[in-house]
């Protein structure tokens, strides 16, 4: 889980680096797609994006506490 945003001082993928794997991946038969769940008005939703996107996933969105639960088991099970 992530906000889409690298604030790990100890290191980790920019997001350069995580296209580039992701890329890669993409052309071998290790694809996993990745679903990516952005949460409130601070995570970075062009980030979660792009990475759902490469990845052949989807990103869910949920700016509220109040829609979070129908997003969550929406991203975990399809439509509900």
């Amino acid at each position: 889980m992530t906000d889409g945003k690298n604030d790990d001082p100890g290191g980790g993928l920019n997001l350069a680096q995580l296209q580039a794997k992701l890329s890669a991946n993409a052309k071998t038969d290790k694809k996993v797609p990745i679903v990516t769940v952005g949460y409130g008005n601070d995570a970075d939703f062009a980030a979660l994006q792009e990475i759902s996107r490469l990845s052949g996933g989807n990103l869910y969105t949920s700016k509220t506490a109040f829609d979070i639960n129908q997003v969550l088991l929406t991203a975990i099970f399809g439509r509900v």
